[in-house]
């Protein structure tokens, strides 16, 4: 079973195979301070975001097996999108401007 097929499956509450090891991104703070005591390698602490390939290796290095936004995807705002009024109060009147 792959990792989606996991996420997705624990999700539509249906049978996987094991539960899966996942995170949601590292602290950059964090990982600089594992690499000055040593614990990872220097250049996976710098330049490292969700789901780059240094994010990926470290993932492997920890025993994670995925981390969130690698598995389901980015898109996890509101769809459609909401929209925006700007609202002014003056005294007594309200005016909307759209924007």
């Amino acid at each position: 079973m792959t990792n989606r097929e996991r996420a997705m499956n624990i999700l539509h509450y249906k049978d996987v195979d094991r539960m899966p090891a996942v995170h949601f991104g590292y602290w950059g703070e964090l990982l600089t301070e594992w690499a000055d005591q040593g614990k990872i390698p220097r250049e996976l602490a710098e330049g490292n975001w969700d789901s780059s390939p240094k994010d990926r290796e470290l993932d492997k290095l920890i025993g994670w097996d995925f981390n969130w936004q690698s598995c389901v995807g980015p898109a996890n705002g509101l769809m459609p999108g909401s929209r925006f009024e700007l609202v002014q109060y003056y005294a007594e009147e309200i005016k909307k401007i759209k924007l």
